[in-house]
């Protein structure tokens, strides 16, 4: 009977699981890979089965409960990252964030636990200790709601870089294994001296260091994105000075054959006049090949849009692939040109770098933009590969550099950002890769940004 009690006081303590799970999912908020109810379902099953095995288990093989926790954590984290769509450094990061804080805050439990049952220990579980867990990590959560959701969402979303988040977790890695090694194993070892008073004092700065290394965290990415968000302006403005430069240079080049039309035409006239039709043809011939060419192709109306396609449209034909695009859009839309301009830019980028890795004669791009019932605005994409492919799961990665392609993954947060999804998919027998980008054009009030 006192062993069952036990593991029912092991399985409140563990509960505490419950909370955390929800801080894990503030911030993936857009990063779901199935619908919430699905997640919450399976969820609640998981821990259902899991949660009372751990509490029995840790009573039951006492000398193991370290290795029992750990395996229930890592067992969690396998759900919780198949149940998200971003990589395993940001499921990762958050989860070990997570998981120190809940470490953290259990040296204030010891506290709480160690003013009412002193005879007990860190191993050893009480009611009151499994209470006071559940109380403030519930607490956590409901604090930690609007941040993690807007502000920890933002990271998330706009930030993919793995490297920059798996630096966070040696950092909350420390903070977890400080919170378990000076966990009293003898509460009575707290009434030593002043004891007591550094243990709460050490587990606050420790709560505080690691509260004020994320808001600094948070700042230096936010930077970081902002720095992108100029670099990705700067390539715009670089391509619509590319388009403008040679819009200049050809009027400059037929100002003089706009100032001396009327002598041509004098000329055209008297040839025709003595009927000399060969010297006419023979003359005509020449001007229109002293005329200069003008290559700027008006897509559409929007011009940050129209020097990216001619910028990719040049480099496509440089390479010897065949392009063709298809602009079919509206005098406006309800996004941002950067969004835009980067979407765009990355989809293109990444097919003309495919494109140069095949045969000449097998080179081909097809784009295409058009809205679809003034609904939506539908981005599709074709291009030819070599037939070599590196995938995760269902992510794409470079074939060309270590981790994730950073284009594919630009696009897939710039269009979730736009409250739409991209879709990455390949035929291997055609060596083809397709993307097909569906964005709602009823956008809310201050998303577009420009």
């Amino acid at each position: 009977m006192m062993e069952l009690s036990e593991s029912l006081i092991m399985t409140l303590f563990f509960a505490s699981i419950i909370p955390a799970a929800f801080m894990c999912y503030y911030p993936m908020k857009d990063q779901l890979a199935y619908p919430t109810e699905t997640i919450v379902l399976r969820g609640a099953a998981v821990l259902v089965v899991l949660l009372p095995a751990a509490g029995f288990a840790s009573v039951k093989f006492s000398n193991f409960s370290d290795l029992i926790y750990l395996s229930l954590l890592a067992l969690l984290y396998l759900f919780y990252h198949r149940s998200l769509t971003v990589d395993v450094s940001r499921s990762l990061a958050v989860f070990m964030w997570v998981t120190a804080l809940m470490s953290i805050l259990l040296g204030f439990v010891y506290c709480v636990d160690a003013r009412l049952n002193p005879a007990l220990g860190a191993d050893s579980s009480s009611l009151e200790g499994a209470v006071t867990q559940l109380i403030l990590s519930f607490a956590a959560a409901i604090i930690s709601f609007y941040p993690a959701r807007k502000y920890g969402a933002a990271l998330i979303n706009f930030y993919g870089v793995s490297k920059v988040w798996y630096i966070t977790i040696p950092v909350t890695g420390i903070f977890f294994t400080m919170s378990y090694l000076l966990a009293p194993k003898k509460y009575e070892t707290l009434y030593v001296n002043r004891v007591f008073a550094a243990y709460i004092c050490t587990t606050s700065l420790m709560l505080a260091a690691q509260l004020l290394l994320t808001v600094i965290f948070y700042h230096i990415v936010m930077s970081m994105i902002d720095m992108m968000k100029t670099a990705e302006r700067n390539r715009i403005l670089e391509m619509q000075e590319s388009r403008y430069i040679k819009q200049q240079k050809y009027i400059e080049d037929t100002a003089k054959l706009r100032h001396d039309f009327k002598h041509t035409i004098r000329t055209l006239c008297e040839l025709a006049g003595e009927g000399e039709y060969e010297e006419l043809n023979r003359y005509l011939s020449d001007y229109l090949a002293e005329m200069p060419q003008n290559d700027t192709v008006y897509y559409c109306k929007n011009n940050s849009i129209n020097a990216v396609l001619n910028y990719y449209q040049e480099q496509a034909v440089s390479s010897d692939i065949d392009v063709t695009f298809r602009i079919e859009l509206p005098d406006t839309l309800p996004f941002s040109n950067i969004d835009m301009c980067g979407i765009i830019g990355n989809i293109l980028d990444n097919a003309v770098t495919a494109c140069r890795d095949t045969e000449p004669g097998d080179r081909r791009i097809q784009f295409t933009m058009m809205t679809q019932n003034n609904a939506q605005l539908v981005i599709v994409s074709l291009n030819s590969f070599s037939g070599r492919l590196k995938k995760q799961g269902e992510r794409y990665l470079s074939t060309n550099r270590k981790g994730s392609g950073i284009g594919l993954t630009s696009i897939s947060e710039t269009a979730l950002r736009c409250g739409g999804e991209a879709r990455f998919s390949h035929d291997i027998e055609r060596k083809e890769f397709y993307i097909d980008i569906m964005l709602p054009l009823k956008q809310a009030a201050g998303s577009r940004e420009d």
